[in-house]
């Protein structure tokens, strides 16, 4: 994501969505690696939801201390979805084995 950020920035992207560690990790807004604000409304620096966490032969990954972004994390199996309309983005993180939502928030312009 490293190389990416910048164009992340210049063109005022509100959510990236990431995979390939296996885990799930919701960031919020963050710039030059510093938390910019805890909400989304209007955010100011992208949101970062990285959702690996589907099932493989490997497992999941276990986290290390959190940052001060991270707004929340699983290391069991789950599964996102995202709906969008002209003004939210609305993303829901459910547990693979009961359905349950465990992480939700709203992106609002």
């Amino acid at each position: 994501i490293n190389a990416e950020y910048g164009l992340f920035i210049k063109h005022k992207v509100d959510l990236v969505l990431a995979g390939h560690v296996h885990s799930y990790e919701r960031i919020y807004p963050t710039k030059n690696s510093k938390l910019v604000q805890k909400d989304y409304h209007k955010p100011t620096a992208p949101a970062y939801v990285v959702v690996g966490n589907a099932g493989n032969i490997e497992g999941t990954t276990h986290f290390s201390t959190p940052a001060p972004w991270t707004a929340y994390r699983y290391n069991h199996y789950g599964y996102g979805m995202l709906e969008a309309n002209t003004t939210a983005l609305n993303w829901k993180f459910h547990a693979a084995t009961d359905d349950k939502i465990l992480d939700e928030f709203t992106i609002t312009k």
